[in-house]
């Protein structure tokens, strides 16, 4: 069983005593982290489960102060890439194999409110691999992914606009566009 555990580097250049930051004798893998500008951390990993796909959790803490509590993000196997914006907003990425295909989700933190129930941002029949994403100081987040149509891997990318304020953090991506080798 792996355990994720975690060490900060200190002004004076020591490393803090390493903190374990995932639950007690679950199986850990693809961990993933995200800090902004402000020092704000996110961290993801996945756990396996007695049954059923393995289930994504988070810890996050403020500038230089201590982790909080473990939180499940209600997403599936995957969620090693994620990214934070200026306020501590978090988009993350995770699959499931539905069957016949791994599919890609998108799940998004927003700071002070929690995490919203994941978006399925692909329905094609071929596996989704190399997925990766990037937030913007402001919130817009693009989302790519190659995925295969049985003939040849294409180009997918998805973007999630921020135009202002009034956009609430959880909202779905606004568009979807690929076929590009």
């Amino acid at each position: 069983v792996a355990t994720l555990r975690a060490s900060r580097l200190q002004a004076t250049g020591n490393w803090t005593a390493a903190e374990t930051l995932s639950n007690a004798g679950k199986a850990v893998s693809t961990p993933g982290l995200a800090m902004n500008a402000a020092g704000q951390t996110m961290v993801v990993w996945a756990e396996a489960q007695n049954q059923g796909p393995a289930i994504v959790y988070a810890r996050q803490a403020s500038a230089g102060g201590a982790w909080g509590p473990v939180t499940a993000t209600g997403s599936y196997t995957g969620g090693g890439s994620i990214s934070m914006d200026d306020a501590g907003n978090v988009a993350m990425l995770s699959s499931l194999n539905n069957g016949t295909a791994t599919d890609l989700y998108a799940s998004y933190y927003q700071a002070g409110g929690g995490w919203g129930a994941p978006n399925l941002l692909e329905q094609a029949p071929g596996n989704v691999t190399a997925a990766r994403l990037s937030t913007g100081a402001w919130g817009d987040t693009v989302v790519l992914w190659t995925q295969s149509d049985g003939t040849r891997n294409n180009l997918w990318a998805a973007r999630r606009a921020i135009p202002d304020a009034s956009v609430p953090a959880n909202a779905a991506p606004t568009a979807s566009a690929g076929g590009a080798q």
